[in-house]
């Protein structure tokens, strides 16, 4: 879940908003039926009454739907706006609506059960021809080379702390995704689309993908980038990929285990994996074998699940 400063972070994120709205203005006419998937304070609630809906449905768990209803009080639209505090696989509506808006993930789009939330609501909630926001966002990696970021977010564990050797917490601290504000002229490989969330059509609530970045210049090797573009609707939509203008989503940094010295030329296999839980929520894996040629210059093998064997006190590798 979002902290309460969070919400406010979102809601001051302009290119964010322009592309919602927009989206919003297309497709709430007046009369139409809204699901406010994740509706968090409610915002895009708010905005489909003003564009004429007849009814909002704002789903959240979080005790932050309380300030939802006042807001929706004040602003004279609560008696078209029903809210509900549950998970949304808990709630049944009275009726399918005609758009589903969301916005519920994280610096990556799968977070905490997102694809099994959407899927869900999309199957049980939307109306034949209905419309989601977003209908679609596609998924990319590369190599980064950013010795700051990674002397901020790993350097820690390298060095000697007042004499005492600090370094069996490194395989934690590089089993993490940072969020870092990296810039295309740090990226040593060309970027790969490694996935495609179809939200209209997908059925399985996780991404497995193989695929192979080819490094581009000599470089220092620290790890994987990894941003998304959100498509609302066709020509409509905004990216956090390294460049696009600032977003409150930042790139995402997957940091290796150790810098590794690249070529141009040289390549990295990738197998990436987010994975479905029982508890609802993603569990990451990554492999990466850095080639030149066929020769292996490093292999390294990180994963969310040592965060999680370190919570329970046991051996990490």
């Amino acid at each position: 879940m979002y902290s309460f400063r969070e919400y406010s972070w979102m809601m001051e994120d302009e290119v964010r908003n322009r592309a919602y709205l927009a989206a919003l203005e297309q497709t709430v006419k007046p009369g139409a039926v809204v699901v406010d998937l994740g509706a968090g304070v409610g915002t895009w609630g708010f905005i489909a009454c003003r564009l004429g809906a007849r009814k909002v449905y704002a789903i959240e768990m979080a005790p932050v739907v309380h300030l939802a209803r006042r807001i929706a009080a004040e602003n004279g639209c609560a008696d078209r706006i029903e809210v509900f505090q549950k998970h949304s696989t808990e709630v049944e509506l009275p009726e399918r609506a005609d758009v589903i808006v969301y916005e519920i993930h994280g610096q990556q789009p799968l977070f905490e059960g997102s694809l099994g939330t959407i899927i869900d609501a999309r199957d049980r909630f939307l109306k034949p021809g209905g419309v989601l926001l977003p209908m679609r966002e596609t998924l990319w990696a590369a190599v980064l080379e950013d010795a700051d970021a990674y002397a901020e977010l790993v350097g820690f564990w390298e060095k000697p702390f007042h004499g005492v050797d600090m370094s069996a917490g490194k395989p934690l601290a590089t089993d993490w995704m940072y969020k870092v504000r990296t810039t295309p002229d740090k990226l040593a490989s060309d970027p790969v689309c490694y996935a495609t969330l179809d939200y209209a059509t997908i059925s399985v609530p996780e991404v497995v993908a193989d695929f192979s970045l080819t490094v581009r210049r000599d470089a220092t090797g620290h790890g994987l980038a990894l941003w998304f573009d959100s498509e609302l609707l066709p020509g409509i939509g905004f990216s956090n990929a390294p460049g696009a203008p600032r977003t409150i989503f930042g790139r995402t940094f997957l940091p290796w285990r150790e810098p590794v010295p690249l070529r141009a030329g040289d390549h990295v296999q990738v197998a990436l994996g987010f994975r479905w839980t029982k508890e609802s929520k993603y569990v990451w894996q990554v492999r990466s074998t850095i080639l030149s040629g066929e020769t292996v210059k490093a292999r390294f093998n990180q994963s969310a699940l040592t965060q999680a064997a370190a919570a329970l006190g046991q051996n990490t590798p």
